[in-house]
């Protein structure tokens, strides 16, 4: 059994919610929101990883926010930080490029090529940028367990 992390993109958080029991249409398949999306944004941002200055990006009080879940958590919708959102977006692929060669050599991507992160980046880049583009939409994580 493993872990899913569909994003997408939705008007409101109760319209994000409202994708809890079946998942998002369309959705992209990413990492996960929490630790993995994190270590990017560390990277993103000059700093290590492992330091205590990227441990802290996690403890923000927008950073993957639980906007519904299920009894047991096995079905979340997660609101991801505009702060990684438009840092994500202010890039192009091409400059995100030796960022995901750094990315995929962190503990949290042991294993994952990085022709793997940037196929997955290509994929939902889009997301990022019409999420930082439009202030009417904002960037949401459905997660299975």
């Amino acid at each position: 059994m493993g872990v899913i992390n569909e994003y997408f993109l939705a008007s409101s958080d109760a319209a994000a919610a409202d994708v809890l029991d079946a998942g998002p249409v369309g959705g992209v398949i990413g990492p996960d929101s929490g630790s993995e999306l994190a270590s990017l944004e560390a990277i993103l941002l000059g700093l290590d990883p492992a330091s205590e200055e990227a441990v802290a990006l996690v403890a923000r009080d927008d950073h993957s926010v639980d906007v519904a879940h299920d009894g047991d958590y096995s079905c979340m919708v997660i609101k991801i930080a505009s702060g990684i959102t438009q840092l994500v977006a202010s890039a192009t692929l091409g400059e995100l490029r030796p960022h995901l060669q750094r990315w995929a050599r962190t503990e949290e991507l042991v294993g994952t090529t990085d022709e793997d992160l940037y196929a997955m980046m290509a994929a939902l880049h889009p997301l990022f940028v019409a999420a930082a583009s439009d202030g009417g939409q904002a960037l949401y994580v459905w997660v299975s367990v």
